[in-house]
């Protein structure tokens, strides 16, 4: 517990170096939400300045509905529960959306005509809007097809309680499982899932591999044979494999080409998305985009929702544009490697 004064100072300290507010700095570092921030005992300048520093996305709940409401300011969140009725909300049958009593006749009767696919959408939406931190709709609609297959009840409240407690960084990328082919993909760049590095990281590391598969393998070992004679059986072992590795070099020429061909069209034709970063491209039509859909609706993809103008956009800058002749020097040397002993394991 801090006096305010102390909140004050560890406050002002934020503000001056520019950093995201924080609970106690070196003791528990919570981060503060817009919501914790406009709690705080301050003048409405220096909340205003800490407001503008505030990363996470995390969203207040409200004690009546108990679901996660965007916060805009203070008085909004008040008015939002001061007007909350728990009470005379009922789940629809079909789409199991929450709706006021007033409202059920009229949304039932209508929702009971729509394709599945288009009540399943609206649910996610309705899901999508009541979390504590803002998941994309593709992320949501993965965790309730994982409650249909356990047969588990489709509850908004449980859900919402459950994805509370995923993570606190919802673009934080996950492994996920194809059902039907069982392949692992990245839940956020799709490409195959990737251990230890990050979507930019992957077609940086996929360079490296080609080059060093293709010409720098055999340039170490030819270079390692000459300083130490203990490497020439490796390198013997190498030139006897150089028939079988023809093939898996072809495959790996081919993922390279597609890769540079890739950077290079998002390079010409995509765009960032202002918030969460992800790669958009502007098929036609008006400047108005969101993140992860079509403006006026449809093509659901992953995005985090934010509204903006393609003309607002910051250009994608591909993760790789240098020949593979200039990045061989650049390449990790296998002899300054830690090397790595897991111990129990024949």
């Amino acid at each position: 517990m801090l006096c305010t004064p102390c909140v004050q100072k560890s406050m002002e300290e934020h503000i001056r170096e520019k950093t995201e507010p924080r609970c106690c700095a070196g003791v528990c570092n919570y981060q503060l939400s817009k919501y914790d921030v406009s709690c705080l005992p301050l003048k409405p300048d220096m909340l205003t300045s800490l407001l503008a520093l505030v990363i996470t996305k995390q969203r207040p709940q409200c004690p009546r509905c108990l679901f996660y409401i965007e916060f805009q300011t203070m008085e909004t969140y008040e008015q939002h529960v001061k007007f909350c009725n728990p009470n005379d909300m009922i789940p629809c049958e079909y789409c199991h959306c929450l709706y006021e009593i007033y409202q059920l006749d009229e949304h039932t009767a209508y929702c009971r005509n729509i394709p599945v696919h288009e009540r399943r959408q609206a649910f996610i939406d309705f899901i999508a809007s009541k979390l504590k931190y803002p998941f994309t709709p593709v992320q949501v609609r993965y965790y309730i097809e994982l409650q249909r297959q356990k047969r588990r009840t489709i509850d908004p409240h449980e859900i919402v309680d459950a994805l509370a407690l995923v993570a606190r960084n919802p673009n934080q990328r996950f492994r996920v499982v194809c059902n039907a082919c069982r392949n692992e993909f990245c839940s956020i760049c799709n490409q195959q899932y990737h251990y230890r590095t990050n979507c930019q990281q992957v077609a940086q590391i996929t360079q490296q591999w080609f080059v060093w598969c293709n010409t720098e393998r055999g340039n170490y070992w030819r270079a390692r044979a000459q300083e130490d004679v203990t490497y020439r059986a490796q390198l013997e072992e190498y030139e006897r494999q150089l028939g079988s590795n023809v093939k898996r070099n072809e495959e790996l020429r081919r993922r390279y080409e597609e890769l540079m061909a890739d950077e290079a069209f998002k390079a010409q034709n995509c765009r960032l998305c202002p918030r969460c970063k992800r790669i958009v491209e502007h098929m036609g039509g008006c400047s108005s985009m969101v993140c992860g859909r079509n403006y006026h609706g449809g093509d659901q993809q992953s995005g985090c929702g934010k509204s903006f103008t393609w003309d607002d956009t910051k250009p994608y800058i591909p993760s790789i544009d240098t020949a593979p002749d200039k990045i061989k020097n650049s390449l990790p040397r296998p002899e300054n490697k830690h090397r790595i002993v897991h111990k129990g394991i024949r």
